[in-house]
């Protein structure tokens, strides 16, 4: 089953649409049209910069145009971002070129790209004091310990530089290059995405592409080289397909790289039975 995104009112309503379609985004907007009338300004869209189940990047610019046309507001999840896109990876909307403002609110982890512990929320000065006064994390949360705060400023100045997200963004770009030679692996992942996500180019049946998935993390290890397996509740209602995910980072060189891609391509054509 397609993945979903979520549109979420005030008055606990919620209305999916297919992961990342705009044309399907619209098709929900359209049928909300009774309860902006009533909420006007108090329905909330609830997308990922880069979405964790699959590496691709949402479409802001045309998210951002059917604000034009409806009340909605926008809730930005760039834990995938922050670190990652622009020029001094300040997220999304720094990559396409927008203000931070057109969001009303963007909330992400700093345990990320920031190596950090925690997270964040920010907007406008209204929804900012809303946020701060009102939200339960808020309320029944210590603060960051020093040490912790002090690493985060020290990522962001690091980042400031642009020095690490010109090696990051180099990196992420000779290794999407690379693996498109793997002709047995797909990945749904954009370009500019260092958490990239592979998939068996002719899935079978869920059951067998698990185990061949499992068995060719576990030969990576093997090789010393480390890869993860996302995993998902019984009771998620939107399954993803059989997955691995690989990541990169500014300090992985060329030779990392080029270990990586020929061994995949050693040991994946072993595994499967076409």
């Amino acid at each position: 089953m397609q993945y979903k995104m979520v549109i979420y009112c005030l008055e606990q309503m919620l209305s999916f649409f297919n992961h990342n379609d705009m044309d399907d985004l619209e098709r929900v907007l359209q049928s909300l049209r009774e309860v902006f009338n009533k909420r006007k300004h108090k329905v909330f869209l609830l997308v990922e910069s880069i979405y964790a189940n699959h590496g691709d990047l949402l479409d802001l610019k045309a998210v951002l145009q059917f604000k034009e046309k409806y009340p909605f507001r926008i809730i930005l999840e760039e834990s995938l971002s922050i670190g990652v896109l622009g020029k001094t990876g300040r997220g999304l909307t720094e990559y396409i070129g927008v203000p931070s403002t057109k969001v009303e609110i963007i909330t992400a982890s700093i345990g990320n790209a920031l190596g950090s512990v925690g997270g964040f929320a920010t907007g406008t000065t209204a929804i900012a004091n809303h946020m701060r006064l009102n939200c339960s994390g808020y309320v029944f949360s210590c603060s960051s310990p020093p040490f912790v705060a002090s690493a985060c400023s020290k990522a962001l100045e690091l980042l400031t530089s642009g020095k690490e997200i010109t090696l990051l963004q180099r990196n992420t770009k000779e290794l999407h290059n690379r693996l498109a030679s793997c002709k047995y692996l797909v990945t749904p992942s954009s370009s500019v995405s260092p958490y990239i996500m592979l998939r068996l180019a002719k899935p079978s049946n869920r059951e067998e592409d698990e185990g061949v998935i499992q068995s060719i993390i576990d030969t990576l290890l093997e090789h010393k080289i480390v890869v993860a397996k996302p995993k998902y509740s019984k009771r998620e209602s939107f399954q993803i397909e059989p997955q691995f995910k690989i990541t990169i980072s500014a300090h992985h060189t060329s030779e990392d790289i080029n270990t990586l891609v020929k061994v995949l391509n050693e040991i994946v054509p072993k595994k499967i039975n076409y």
